[in-house]
C-alpha cells in the first residue's frame, strides 16, 4: 500500500512539474518579440510533422485563448463625449481671470 501512495504521489509532483514547465513556456512566448514569434511560427507551420498532424492527421487544431476578443463596445463612439464644434470666446474667458492674466 506505501509503494502505491508514493507513486500516487510523484505522479501528481510530475504532473504539476510538467504544469508549470508549461506555463513557462507559454509566458516565454508572450514576452518574445513580434518578429522572433513570426519566424518561430512559420518554422513550426513549415515542419513536415507539424503539416502531418495539422492537416492529414488533424491532431493539431487551433484554439484562441478565451476571453481575449476585443470588446464590440471598444469599437463603438459615444456620440455625447464627441468632440466640440463650437468656437471658445478666448476673451471673455481670459476677462474673466484677470488675475491669472496678470501672472503670465
Amino acid at each position: 500500500m506505501g509503494s502505491l501512495e508514493i507513486q500516487q504521489t510523484q505522479n501528481l509532483q510530475t504532473r504539476q512539474e510538467f504544469k508549470l514547465i508549461a506555463r513557462l513556456e507559454q509566458s516565454n512566448l508572450l514576452e518574445m518579440p513580434e518578429e522572433e514569434f513570426n519566424k518561430l511560427i512559420g518554422e513550426v507551420e513549415n515542419n513536415p510533422l507539424f503539416k502531418s498532424l495539422y492537416q492529414e492527421s488533424k491532431i493539431i487544431h487551433c484554439q484562441r485563448y478565451p476571453r481575449t476578443d476585443i470588446s464590440s463596445s471598444f469599437y463603438q463612439l459615444n456620440e455625447e463625449i464627441a468632440a466640440d464644434t463650437s468656437t471658445l470666446d478666448v476673451e471673455s474667458l481670459l476677462l474673466n481671470k484677470e488675475d491669472i492674466v496678470r501672472q503670465i
